[in-house]
């Protein structure tokens, strides 16, 4: 992580403002910290090169091999609370990247980077020349292949998942202008009107609850900043709603086992679909379909919704007239719009039913 976006986090939890503190860097590089709210001693660790933004996140190990710096950290700020905590932060999209990764695969779903970047543009009718200096946050970045893109293009660019393929991301970062890091869309480290765009695809709809977290993003959203988001779709025809049950039945059990098995039941699915899309005639990538198997049967949660509900948190959150995309998508739609601050009559109360 570059030494310029120090000042840019918040603690999640109370948006408190944090101090860094260096242990490792090589010249403006920073590789191994720690973040500290001074009010609270609330802690976060900086890990080749990204900040973790989850209570208690520091491993054992880690301390241990930092334990000079560590020490001289606790010296300073003693109200720290360096801790390690029980909780299983694995989750299963780091399986689906790993996989992504290993086989060194340059496309995502299928699109290039730069067709990616370009769909981006036509989604939240913008141009090249109109997003050079502007701040995005890629919410939910996977590979980061698309977050960096953004900086080479002229934005100063953030890449946020909650998965583990940050770090890989990271080890491939050349631009200085982006920052990867772990945390959670349901309590982003950042400040209220911060980001001029935001972009998720089918990201927030794997969280526990999909309008928290849209309400959690919306407020880091400058005044006139745009949000796009994607989001499976709850309507369909028949065929695709019988479909889509199957696989929600079989995701609920195979999301709580092991991750040897998921990738276990995910490999034998991933070829029994692609036999079957052979001896049809139908056309379909191997690799793609694999990394596809894993968003299908390993999700913790994946809820459905309709552009009207989501239309209404856009209202909600202070943003003007939204635009859909992919109206016509079976899996589901692209809805943006731009926040559109309004003032209110003194004295006056809005309500919305």
């Amino acid at each position: 992580m570059q030494s310029s976006f120090i000042s840019y986090f918040r603690d999640p939890r109370d948006k408190g403002a944090l101090t860094y503190f260096s242990i490792e860097s090589a010249g403006e590089n920073l590789t191994e910290g720690i973040f500290i709210n001074e009010l609270t001693g609330e802690c976060y660790p900086l890990m080749n090169g990204i900040p973790v933004f989850f209570k208690d996140a520091f491993p054992p190990e880690w301390i241990s091999k930092h334990y000079a710096g560590v020490n001289e950290f606790k010296g300073k700020f003693p109200e720290a609370r360096i801790q390690s905590s029980n909780a299983d932060l694995k989750w299963s999209f780091s399986s689906e990247w790993e996989a992504h990764q290993e086989k060194e695969m340059e496309t995502t779903w299928g699109f290039t980077v730069q067709s990616r970047f370009e769909q981006f543009l036509l989604e939240v009718e913008t141009s090249e020349n109109e997003i050079q200096s502007k701040t995005i946050l890629d919410a939910g970045c996977g590979n980061g292949m698309l977050t960096e893109y953004f900086s080479t293009k002229g934005m100063v660019s953030f890449g946020i998942d909650f998965s583990n393929s940050v770090f890989t991301a990271e080890a491939k970062r050349k631009s200085k202008n982006v920052c990867f890091l772990r945390g959670d869309l349901q309590q982003p480290p950042f400040g209220e009107n911060f980001f001029d765009f935001i972009v998720s695809n089918g990201v927030i709809h794997h969280t526990r609850n999909t309008e928290h977290t849209f309400h959690e993003l919306a407020a880091t959203v400058k005044n006139e900043g745009k949000f796009f988001i994607w989001l499976y779709e709850r309507k369909g025809s028949v065929l695709w709603g019988i479909k889509r049950r199957i696989f929600d039945w079989l995701r609920i059990f195979v999301s709580r086992t092991p991750a040897a098995f998921q990738k276990a039941v995910v490999l034998v699915f991933t070829k029994t679909i692609f036999f079957i899309y052979s001896l049809s005639g139908k056309k379909h990538d191997y690799e793609t379909l694999h990394v596809d198997m894993f968003d299908s049967l390993t999700p913790r949660w994946r809820h459905y919704h309709t552009p009207e509900e989501v239309s209404r948190w856009y209202f909600e959150n202070g943003f003007g007239a939204v635009r859909l995309t992919h109206w016509d998508n079976r899996y589901g739609f692209g809805v943006y719009a731009s926040k559109t601050p309004i003032t209110k009559p003194p004295g006056e109360k809005w309500v919305v039913k």
